[in-house]
């Protein structure tokens, strides 16, 4: 279990490491095109979470429970996403004549929305590292490798929407993402509570349903923003990506040789 709780840290700690990249540049340099070496890292993040999702957590999944069950996850992480826009559009303020030609102002309550969405997210991802750790240290080496490489991208992208649409949170905005860091934590301890407490058969179930929800997370979210990516740098995206995506395949292919599966 050692390995899925330094997997979850260094999970928690690659967004704010994120964040904190964000902050080191003056205001206004992550507005412009994203540079290659963001678009490749993106890419290997996105790569990397695609293939440790379908090639180990999926057919785990569904081998040992109903795929109703990971139905289930993927349409709650759609409700939730679902929620997190809504919420975010009651809350947004649209620029006014006093606002800055920039363009779009957030609420404090908007930018509130958003870090809950993440921790949304974080919370099912440590959940999910959690009950791979129950599988065996392989399974929790592979999700773990996948989520400390995606969360670093993903934290610069979250710190530069928030700095861009809302840029009076800059001070704030590593006091903010303290929160889906930590709730990474949070997820894996109620995870290793499912695993440790609950029947061999809802152990099964919720991890189907986990892998339902980061089957959402790489699909809907990382792999259209990946996509975006590449529209301005596609070459170190599309290379970052076919990186991640390799590295991860022969991680998983040499995991299930020496483990013998």
């Amino acid at each position: 279990m050692w390995i899925a709780v330094t997997a979850a840290v260094c999970a928690g700690l690659a967004v704010l490491a994120g964040t904190r990249l964000v902050l080191a540049q003056p205001p206004g340099v992550w507005g412009g095109a994203p540079s290659a070496r963001l678009a490749a890292v993106t890419g290997m993040g996105t790569g990397a979470f695609l293939a440790a999702v379908c090639g180990d957590r999926l057919p785990d999944a569904l081998s040992e429970a109903s795929a109703w069950w990971l139905l289930g996850g993927v349409v709650f992480m759609w409700i939730l996403g679902l929620a997190v826009d809504a919420g975010f559009q009651r809350t947004a303020m649209s620029a006014d004549e006093t606002a800055p030609a920039s363009g779009l102002q957030l609420s404090r309550a908007a930018a509130w929305v958003l870090v809950v969405g993440l921790c949304a997210h974080t919370l099912m991802e440590g959940g999910a590292l959690a009950l791979a750790a129950h599988e065996g240290t392989d399974h929790a080496l592979a999700l773990g490798l996948a989520l400390a490489v995606h969360k670093f991208p993903e934290g610069i992208l979250w710190g530069m929407a928030i700095t861009a649409a809302f840029p009076q949170t800059r001070a704030a905005l590593p006091r903010w993402m303290w929160f889906p860091a930590a709730w990474t934590l949070v997820g894996l301890a109620v995870g290793m509570g499912i695993a440790d407490w609950a029947e061999a058969a809802w152990s099964a179930r919720a991890m189907a349903a986990t892998s339902g929800a980061m089957l959402y997370i790489a699909l809907a979210e990382l792999v259209p923003s990946t996509r975006e990516l590449a529209q301005t740098r596609p070459a170190a995206t599309w290379l970052g990506a076919a990186g991640g995506l390799a590295f991860m395949t022969v991680l998983l292919l040499v995991i299930q040789v020496l483990g013998g599966d």
